[in-house]
């Protein structure tokens, strides 16, 4: 695993009923930095990660490097106005514990939570593009549960943006019956950063973020 640059990305965000067409839904910004061996990592949007319904929801990750890549110390949710959702990654006592539940979860070798595991998955693909082929498993602390989390490797896509023609792999999360679903389409030409995601829930309504805008930050020449 090779982590990316520190960047900022912006996206467009549209949100689709079952067969409808995509209206707008506003904009969303991630903010990558990596420093020292410790990183910071922030997603202000409408779109849930993996579970939960849009409701402008901000994610943040924090923690530092390891062999197996991102090593995760804590990550937050909030959604809207309610209270904030805290999963911490103790590498004291080796487990992954909330801050709204009783339940643990051992630390499993390359453990992420919803947010980092993007930046694992684009770290992957730069450090031997040939990890992102068939099916790719990560054990992902969320809220207040932990597990698995398997991606199928769809193929190379190219997708349209505001930066042009974008060739891209395509993932898509292999999601238990009743489950939201997750897609991440990966940029190899732009540090294999997640150029476009998708969530789309089990009634169909699908909320799409779609890259507008890459800029590298100056911690990156650091």
């Amino acid at each position: 695993m090779r982590p990316p640059p520190s960047a900022e990305l912006a996206f467009d965000v549209t949100r689709s009923e079952a067969g409808g067409a995509p209206v707008s839904y506003g904009n969303a910004l991630l903010s990558w930095q990596i420093q020292d061996g410790n990183y910071k990592l922030r997603l202000d949007s409408g779109v849930a990660m993996i579970s939960t319904r849009i409701n402008e929801l901000s994610l943040s990750s924090e923690g530092a490097m390891d062999d197996a890549g991102i090593a995760p110390a804590s990550a937050s949710a909030k959604r809207g106005g309610g209270a904030e959702m805290i999963t911490r990654f103790d590498r004291d006592t080796d487990r992954i514990v909330f801050s709204g539940s009783e339940r643990s979860y051992r630390i499993n070798t390359g453990s992420q939570d919803r947010t980092s595991l993007l930046m694992q998955l684009a770290g992957m693909g730069a450090a031997e593009p040939d990890q992102i082929q068939g099916e790719i498993a990560i054990y992902v602390g969320d809220a207040a549960d932990a597990g698995i989390v398997k991606f199928n490797v769809v193929g190379q896509e190219e997708i349209a943006s505001a930066l042009g023609k974008l060739a891209t792999w395509h993932l898509s999360q292999v999601a238990p019956a009743g489950s939201a679903r997750l897609e991440v389409w990966l940029a190899p030409a732009h540090n294999w950063f997640p150029v476009q995601m998708r969530t789309t829930e089990p009634d169909g309504v699908a909320t799409t973020q779609l890259i507008s805008r890459i800029a590298l930050t100056a911690a990156a020449a650091q």
